[in-house]
């Protein structure tokens, strides 16, 4: 089970390691594992083509009502979301607007169609590809994902970020090479080269599920060589 994540994008997240994720969740569905995708503030102004990726109507029209519903809540508290986000960092990268960015985050889920709609760190049972309505802040979708069961974790930057998790490995992937080489200990799997080179989004995506393997199978990430863990719960509705 894997999760996928992103955070610190840049322009470089959705047009290399967002679509290189993309192509490896679409190899690890068809070896009949799981994907999930999250971040439903990230969303926004990309649920008409999410809703187009249901594995039925009924399902494409449940992921369109929940970004709809996310959305709301911010316009019911008196806000624009499209104010915050894109963050600073993310426009200092060159994201324009929250379509840009959503369309971009949305690659990280590849072609496959959606089997179903699951809530914040609710326990993941289907197979294929999934999308767990979770809060954009970066950590607390990491661990939402981890508590539904996901074993990994997929996080793309591309500006850098040293997230880490005790129970699950977070892998760093960029497809900004001057953040791969300027960032090293925090970064684990670089993309640029599919578009510094020849090296095709297929070949990548390959790679990184050869990658993930590795981790699966001991290979420490850098989170864990530098012991980061970073836990934080989306409050949004709690009672306690």
């Amino acid at each position: 089970m894997l999760g996928m994540e992103c955070g610190g994008s840049d322009p470089t997240s959705g047009f290399s390691a967002n679509t290189v994720l993309g192509n490896t969740s679409d190899r690890l569905v068809d070896l009949g594992g799981t994907s999930v995708l999250s971040e439903t503030p990230e969303a926004i102004g990309a649920e008409n083509i999410l809703r187009k990726r249901g594995i039925t109507p009924e399902i494409g029209q449940k992921l369109y009502d929940t970004v709809k519903q996310c959305e709301q809540l911010y316009l019911n508290a008196g806000e624009d979301i499209r104010n915050t986000n894109p963050s600073p960092g993310n426009k200092a990268g060159g994201i324009t607007t929250l379509e840009e960015k959503s369309i971009g985050c949305i690659h990280k889920s590849g072609t496959k169609p959606f089997t179903n709609v699951i809530g914040y760190g609710e326990k993941i049972t289907e197979k294929g590809l999934l999308f767990m309505d979770s809060t954009a802040y970066d950590v607390a979708s990491t661990v939402a994902k981890i508590a539904g069961g996901a074993q990994i974790v997929a996080f793309t930057t591309g500006r850098g970020t040293p997230v880490g998790n005790a129970i699950a490995p977070v892998i760093k992937i960029t497809g900004n090479h001057h953040t791969f080489t300027h960032l090293n200990d925090m970064m684990d799997f670089d993309t640029s080269g599919s578009f510094l080179s020849d090296t095709s989004i297929e070949d990548l995506g390959a790679e990184l599920l050869e990658y993930i393997l590795d981790v699966c199978n001991g290979t420490l990430v850098k989170a864990e060589e530098n012991d980061i863990s970073d836990m934080a719960i989306n409050q949004l509705h709690s009672y306690c």
